[in-house]
């Protein structure tokens, strides 16, 4: 417990903000990548719909 005590102020603020912020860029960039495959899976079935296969 008293080394939990002794950590300086940025190594603190560090701790609680850094996870977090990775949290949130995280969501940020699956929600990208979902949104692009959805558009990409869109655009293969709207090819294949008109008889193109290419």
């Amino acid at each position: 417990f008293s080394q939990v005590k002794s950590i300086f102020a940025l190594g603190f603020y560090g701790i609680m903000t850094v996870p977090p912020t990775l949290a949130v860029m995280n969501v940020f960039w699956f929600w990208k990548i979902c949104r692009g495959l959805v558009r990409t899976l869109s655009k293969m079935k709207m090819h294949t719909a008109n008889g193109k296969t290419d």
